[in-house]
């Protein structure tokens, strides 16, 4: 209770900020507090005890910020209706984007500690630290997309399209960033044996990294180092996928023949030796079962068995006869056989 009466007298003297060398008054009661604990956030995330409590901090703040856009964005409509002068407005509107920022500069640090957190699971094993899921690379895309995402964003916040040191800061941050994704993308790649594609995007992050590292509005001591570093994991890992896509033709051919050997059943192979680990399994491949059917003659519809006890009447002195007939004989056969 008492922190609470600290905070609102702290929120009562706070009347303006100061951003992008601009002064905002901030009138709103829920605002000031907000901003205030904006100023409190970053000793939480360093008093935090782990990562899962500093991104509980930054989930809070995100949630606060969301309640004082909403506040702005209703004065905004109430300053609308009664027809209030144009200052006011775009004073409105500045401290909205101000809001704006807080909440996508705070999403951007939630990710990177995300991020960190996955990397601390990434290793070779299928369970990781603490029985977690080991960290895949695709799993660390999609956070650098967001990423990405809020950056562009923040370049398209009204009041902010003539500040173009913001412009620039924003655009290197954003290449960096992209490095990382590009990365990423290139090791998913790797792991399923696509050199090809895996040395185009490694090609790619290292424009990327060239890119921001010659931009001067890159200030960042942490984010440079990490591009660095960046810079020679791809260059390692991109001769090594360069290497493996001039001897890929011979392995996959190999491996492909491997493989369809081994999809046939152990009786279709009988004279091909082929290391199979399933025949030691529990379900071993050998024969297939149940076997495809086959074409057989079909039965008759009945059985004449009276047919087999008729003994028929010998014609042999017919045939005789029709050796010694000549053409009597043919002819009297070709009328109807009469005597």
């Amino acid at each position: 209770h008492l922190i609470a009466q600290t905070r609102e007298k702290q929120a009562v003297t706070l009347s303006e900020v100061e951003w992008r060398n601009r002064k905002i008054p901030v009138r709103q009661e829920k605002i000031r507090l907000f901003l205030l604990n904006v100023q409190d956030s970053q000793m939480q995330v360093e008093q935090a005890a782990d990562l899962q409590a500093k991104i509980a901090v930054y989930e809070r703040l995100l949630m606060d910020c969301k309640d004082a856009i909403q506040v702005v964005r209703d004065e905004m409509k109430d300053q609308a209706g009664k027809g209030r002068s144009e200052a006011a407005h775009s004073s409105l509107m500045f401290l909205q984007s101000y809001l704006t920022y807080i909440r996508l500069s705070k999403t951007v640090e939630r990710n990177l500690l995300f991020i960190e957190s996955l990397k601390e699971n990434m290793n070779s094993s299928e369970t990781a630290v603490d029985g977690k899921r080991a960290t895949k690379p695709q799993d660390l895309v999609r956070p650098y997309e967001i990423i990405i995402q809020n950056l562009n964003e923040m370049t398209q916040l009204p009041g902010l399209e003539n500040d173009l040191n913001f412009l620039e800061e924003t655009e290197a941050s954003s290449l960096a960033y992209k490095a990382h994704r590009c990365f990423y993308i290139a090791e998913v790649y790797s792991a399923v044996n696509k050199w090809v594609e895996a040395v185009a995007l490694y090609g790619r992050a290292e424009e990327y990294i060239k890119r921001s590292l010659k931009n001067p509005a890159l200030k960042e001591k942490k984010l440079i180092g990490q591009l660095k570093e960046l810079s020679t994991k791809i260059e390692a890992n991109k001769y090594n996928a360069y290497s493996l896509s001039i001897l890929g033709t011979d392995n996959s051919s190999a491996q492909g023949d491997s493989a369809s050997k081994n999809k046939k059943p152990l009786m279709e192979r009988l004279d091909e030796y082929v290391e199979d680990p399933t025949l030691i399994s529990q379900q071993p491949h050998i024969a297939q079962f149940p076997p495809d059917f086959q074409p057989i003659p079909c039965k008759p519809l009945f059985f004449d068995l009276a047919l087999n006890q008729i003994e028929f009447p010998s014609l042999d002195d017919r045939i005789e006869q029709k050796k010694g007939g000549g053409i009597t004989n043919f002819v009297r056969g070709w009328l109807g056989g009469w005597k």
